[in-house]
């Protein structure tokens, strides 16, 4: 199983994880987390944070009193960047790294439009160059930049240095701290074989994340007929009549929503048997 890493990395190449806070409320159109207060002004702003979709490629920043004030802010600055993007959005903004008195990047290991980037991470720092450098190497140690991989390379203006920033202050920061469940994302690579005269095997790889939300079930279908099978399924025997021709996609599942589907490029579809049926 392939997995991306999201957690930043600082200097010393630590990472922490934060605690949850409460649900959400929606109001002019946007999720915000309760218990969240706004920042009044940019003077208050000594924390700074990124979150990202990785089905419309869009990376948001968000500055705040608190981290978890960065996070909502940079998290609804996605949504809303998806309330317009409706049609190529499946429901996957999240909250990523963020930093007190510093820098937070991001990078990616980039693909075509619709197809899901290679790798990505976030990372933090007290200077600019420490935060390109530890979310590339996040983004690198899951992939990224590998033989036929696009290199890893900062994304969406990033990185973001806190409103409030003194030069002879420490730096801190850590991985996502706010609550927030995603539609999982989809599978890679689907390969379709026939095996014998009646079986079509499928397989795909599983792509995990610790921001992401996991699917509860992954969806197979011919374009006629779906199937459920469980998460921990990755190859699936699909029995059809003698040397029958038949097309397949799969896509992740869970009480969110669904991932698109792999593939989700043309032909659309990974086929196998005789045509001549």
């Amino acid at each position: 199983m392939e997995r991306f890493k999201f957690w930043p990395m600082s200097i010393g190449r630590t990472f922490r994880r934060g605690r949850v806070v409460g649900s959400l409320v929606v109001a002019c159109g946007l999720a915000i987390p309760l218990g969240v207060v706004w920042p009044a002004s940019a003077a208050e702003q000594s924390y700074a944070a990124v979150a990202f979709s990785p089905s419309l490629k869009a990376l948001r920043e968000g500055f705040g009193a608190t981290a978890n004030d960065a996070q909502a802010v940079a998290l609804n600055a996605c949504l809303a960047y998806a309330a317009g993007h409706q049609a190529d959005y499946y429901k996957d903004c999240a909250p990523f790294a963020w930093v007190h008195n510093g820098f937070v990047g991001f990078a990616s290991s980039g693909r075509a439009p619709r197809e899901l980037d290679w790798a990505w991470g976030s990372g933090w720092g007290h200077t600019a160059d420490q935060a390109v450098a530890n979310s590339g190497d996040v983004c690198r140690s899951w992939g990224g930049g590998k033989a036929g991989r696009a290199a890893c390379i900062q994304v969406g203006g990033s990185p973001f240095r806190s409103h409030v920033y003194d030069v002879n202050a420490p730096t801190e920061g850590g991985g996502p701290t706010v609550q927030w469940r995603t539609a999982p994302l989809p599978p890679r690579d689907l390969v379709v074989k026939m095996v014998n005269s009646t079986t079509i095997r499928l397989r795909w790889t599983p792509v995990s994340a610790d921001v992401f939300s996991p699917p509860s079930s992954w969806e197979i279908s011919n374009g006629d007929v779906t199937r459920s099978v469980t998460p921990q399924t990755a190859t699936y025997d699909w029995t059809v009549l003698p040397d029958q021709y038949m097309c397949f996609k799969v896509r992740g599942v869970n009480d969110v929503g669904a991932s698109w589907w792999e593939p989700n490029v043309d032909p659309w579809y990974r086929c196998a048997g005789s045509r001549s049926y």
